[in-house]
This record gives structure tokens, C-alpha cells and sequence, in this order.
């Protein structure tokens, strides 16, 4: 064994043990309900690329188009990765989500993978539509050991896959398929593979066929759930619109199939996701049964496509906290993770009173209206959000007193994030 294979090993070590002792710290943390941790996330979402190569109809991104005609095509690079490892160097997984936008355009997507791996022990993860998935890419997913790749696709046929997806369905599948089965020439158990399908009334006639696609490209697993909201375009296609008793009929059948073909297995959830009679629950029953550790664990890091260079940063995907611009930033990022704002979540995150945000978001009311009526859930949120910060303010005065350079603290969801 080389001297550079033995400094290898023990650099991996050093990183793990490191790990182990932040994840260590993060149980204490919790357990105190510590408003100032000593430990650093371990849950990341980093968004690598708000341009998409895509023009699906069914995403909010077309909305975004015509309402921001100066659509910033953010791209963070490698170098500012590596200037912000802070952030990064604890994170046990790491999801590289598209958001508005399509991972693989990032040109140094691989370079961001290969610096997680040298400097992280995190499981990696990402979305893609699969156009991008090349030979030279799909070696390079098979050669990372990345973990985790999700695939888009909500069509069993061309006709169908440009109406919800307007892209190129044949070479979609083909790459799909290519990678599957190049990972398995080469006894490689990574990436996973994942397709997740939204049933809708353009789309959930050919679910059968959709079974048949499966089996034969013998993805790991399939994720299958309604879309609600589609807002780009103009028929109302959602499921919750129309016949539910023909829906669940459909539903029901194409699980039967794909019990008869053997696929089931890999099918989520295991039970047809029928439609069921939802009752309405208005008022907001604060749970705190519901346990929640993100404002400790969690890291988001949305894509922005108003500002140029950002990110939205918060620690779960309800509270957008700042608007971080990843090149104006120099502070440590305990300037971030200590934010008066973060710590006050943290300190009120089980109090019924001075926290009506995380309050919403346990309630059963969020759990209706995200399943029902996605823009009465904005409304909502956007109540919860006001009122945390009147509470808020009163105790500390305006938040915006703790901006700086590059951090910019929101006080209402961004225009763009509303859209989704």
C-alpha cells in the first residue's frame, strides 16, 4: 500500500469520526431544545442550477418565465462550495434537488460531487428529467458510487410526455435504461435508481402501459402520487377534478396489473393511492406529538431566480429564512446558523404562542390544503409567517437589523417560491 492510498485512508477517517462526533452533538442539542448548537447540519439540500432544459407545462416554471422577465440562471460553482464547506463538511446526505431547475446543467456538477466525496461521508441524491444522462455521464454516476438518482416521468408514450413534459421521451427512456443496465454489467449496486409518476386525468389511462415500461426497465424503485397543482396550463387535469370513482377504478387496475407482471414489489406506496372523501379540518390543533429536528438537522438551500448568485436558506422547505448571496458572503457560517431568527425557532419551536408558523405547519389544516387547494395553503402560510415576525419583532425589534452583506433575512415567502 502507497503512501498517498494510506494518507487516502486515514483522511476518511478522520472525516467519519468527525461526522460521528457532530451527529453526537446534534442528539444533545435537540434533546436541550439548544437554541445556540454546538453541532452543524446533517441534512442538506443544495440547489445546483435554477435553468432547466426542459419546458414542462405542468411547472411552475413557465409561470416564472412571464412574471420575471429577469430570470437569473443561478449556477453555484465548485470554488464557492469550497469556500462555504462550512456549511457542508458535517452532512451525512446531501440532495442535490432541482427545484426550478435541472441539475445537470451545472457544468461542474461532477466537480461538486467529487469534492462531498473526498471531503464528507454523505449519501448523495439527486432529481433529473434523464435527458442529460449520457455515456460520459452515466459512467460518471457509476464511477462516484452517487446513491441516489430520481427520474421524472409522468408519460408511458410520446404523445403524452410532451403535453405534461414537452421534451424527448424516447431518449429519456433509452438513458433510463442504459444506466440500469450498464450498472449492472459492472456488479455495481449504485446509483439507485428511482422513476416517480404524478397520475392526472391526461395520463392515467395508460398507467398499464406505465407498468409494463417499469418492468422492462427494472428501475429500483417507482414512486406514484397525485399532482395538485398544475399550473402552467390551462385544463384542470388533477384528479381531485372529475369522476373519482373511474380514477380509483384506474388506479386500482394498474396495481392489479402490476401485481400480475411482478413488479409490485418495487411499487410506492403499496397501496393504490385512491382518492378518498377528505374531510375539512379549519381549525389549527397545535400536535406536538410531532417531532420535528430540522431547525437542528436541516440545511435548505433553494434555488433563487430574482437575484443573481443566490439561494434561499432556511432549515426545512416551509420557512424560506434568507436570501443568500453565495459570492457577496464572507462571514463564518455560524453568522447563519447563530441568526437570531434560527435560534428563535428553535427556542419556540414547541411553544403554541410565539411560534404560529411551526404551529401551522403541524396542524392538519397545512396536511388539507397542501392535498386540496395548494394557493389557500400559501394564504395561510403567509398569515403564519406575519404573525411570527410580529412576534418576533416585538421581542427583538426588526429583523432586518441583523442583515449583512450577503444575508438578507425574509419577511414573507419570495414571489418565486410561491409559485411552486
Amino acid at each position: 500500500m502507497d503512501k498517498s492510498t494510506i494518507a487516502d485512508i486515514m483522511r476518511r477517517f478522520s472525516i467519519s469520526k468527525a461526522s460521528a462526533i457532530n451527529d453526537n452533538m446534534v442528539h444533545k442539542d435537540i434533546a436541550l431544545l439548544n437554541a445556540g448548537p454546538y453541532s452543524r447540519p446533517t441534512h442538506v439540500t443544495l440547489n445546483l442550477s435554477t435553468k432547466c432544459n426542459y419546458n414542462c407545462p405542468i411547472c411552475s416554471i413557465n409561470k416564472a418565465k412571464k412574471l420575471f422577465p429577469k430570470y437569473h440562471n443561478n449556477m453555484i460553482s465548485k470554488e464557492t462550495v469550497e469556500r462555504m464547506h462550512s456549511f457542508f463538511d458535517y452532512s451525512q446526505s446531501v440532495s442535490f434537488m432541482g427545484l426550478l431547475g435541472e441539475p445537470l446543467l451545472n457544468p461542474d456538477f461532477f466537480n461538486i460531487v467529487d469534492y462531498f466525496r473526498k471531503n464528507t461521508t454523505a449519501s448523495l441524491a439527486v432529481s433529473t428529467n434523464g435527458l442529460l444522462l449520457t455515456k460520459e455521464n452515466r459512467d460518471n454516476f457509476i464511477s462516484s458510487s452517487f446513491e441516489n438518482l430520481t427520474f421524472s416521468l409522468h408519460a408511458a408514450s410520446e404523445h403524452v410526455y410532451e403535453k405534461l413534459q414537452a421534451g424527448k421521451f424516447k431518449r429519456t427512456v433509452d438513458n433510463l435504461k442504459s444506466l440500469i443496465q450498464e450498472r449492472n454489467s459492472k456488479k455495481q449496486i449504485y446509483p439507485k435508481l428511482s422513476v416517480v409518476h404524478a397520475i392526472n386525468w391526461w395520463n392515467i389511462h395508460e398507467l398499464p402501459i406505465f407498468m409494463d415500461l417499469m418492468k422492462e426497465a427494472a428501475p429500483d424503485s417507482v414512486y406514484i402520487y397525485h399532482y395538485h397543482d398544475y399550473q402552467g396550463i390551462k385544463d384542470n387535469i388533477s384528479l381531485k377534478n372529475g369522476d373519482a370513482q373511474l380514477a380509483n377504478q384506474l388506479i386500482n387496475s394498474a396495481y392489479d396489473y402490476a401485481k400480475k407482471i411482478g413488479i409490485h414489489e418495487i411499487i410506492s406506496p403499496q397501496d393504490p393511492p385512491v382518492i378518498t372523501a377528505q374531510v375539512k379540518k379549519t381549525d389549527v390543533i397545535f400536535n406536538d406529538k410531532i417531532s420535528c429536528d430540522l431547525p437542528w438537522r436541516g440545511l435548505q438551500m433553494r434555488g433563487c431566480i430574482t437575484h443573481a448568485d443566490s439561494h434561499y436558506v432556511g432549515c426545512c422547505n416551509v420557512f424560506n429564512i434568507f436570501r443568500l448571496n453565495y459570492k457577496e458572503f464572507k462571514e463564518p457560517f455560524r453568522n447563519v446558523w447563530h441568526h437570531p431568527v434560527l435560534k428563535y425557532i428553535r427556542e419556540t419551536l414547541r411553544d403554541e404562542t410565539s411560534n404560529p408558523l411551526c404551529r401551522y405547519c403541524k396542524s392538519p389544516e397545512r396536511a388539507y390544503l397542501k392535498a386540496t387547494d395548494n394557493k389557500k395553503n400559501n394564504d395561510r402560510k403567509a398569515m403564519a409567517l406575519a404573525e411570527f415576525y410580529n412576534a418576533f419583532n416585538a421581542r427583538f425589534g426588526d429583523v432586518s437589523q441583523f442583515d449583512s452583506k450577503g444575508l438578507t433575512a425574509l419577511k414573507e415567502d419570495p414571489a418565486d417560491i410561491r409559485l411552486e
